[in-house]
């Protein structure tokens, strides 16, 4: 029984270790190719994406009616489906408001098209991306693993 639990106290420690391994070189190798990650924080797009998950956009030189793009309008950023194209610009409304976005999106301030939707992984990614909990985490995951390699010899307990 214990071996069952330090087994599937390493599989989970292997696996938050990938998962932030991936996290922080995604963040330097992706944006290279037009790739980005966002994490939905409204639901101003429900039920389509539901907030906390994590988009992934596609750069692309211009976008069409029923995509959905994240953008930027001041210092925020927001995601909504275009509804219609004016004179090179983008008229976008979330799925779930009632009205339209007041201010048309210039291509510009268009950082890609929604190409993949994750539930519930934007939370987590939410979490990594504050530095005093990723470091806690890492710290205690490195702590996990060195007690669970440390019970693993039994010689340390005396047995030989």
């Amino acid at each position: 029984m214990n071996n069952k639990k330090n087994k599937w106290l390493e599989n989970i420690l292997t696996l938050l270790i990938l998962t932030v391994a991936f996290l922080l070189i995604s963040t330097l190798i992706f944006p290279e190719v037009g790739i980005k990650f966002f994490v939905i924080e409204s639901g101003s797009m429900s039920p389509t994406i539901k907030t906390g998950s994590l988009v992934v956009t596609k750069s692309s030189s211009s976008y069409n009616v029923d995509d959905i793009i994240t953008f930027k309008r001041g210092n925020q950023l927001i995601t909504h489906r275009i509804i219609t194209l004016e004179n090179g610009s983008y008229q976008t409304k979330g799925d779930h408001n009632l009205s339209e976005d007041v201010e048309l999106v210039q291509n510009n301030a268009v950082q890609g098209k929604v190409v993949l939707i994750i539930p519930l992984l934007g939370w987590l990614v939410a979490l990594f991306l504050n530095k005093i909990i990723l470091i806690g985490v890492i710290l205690s995951s490195f702590v996990i693993f060195i007690i669970i390699k440390f019970v693993k010899n039994e010689s340390y307990f005396g047995n030989k």
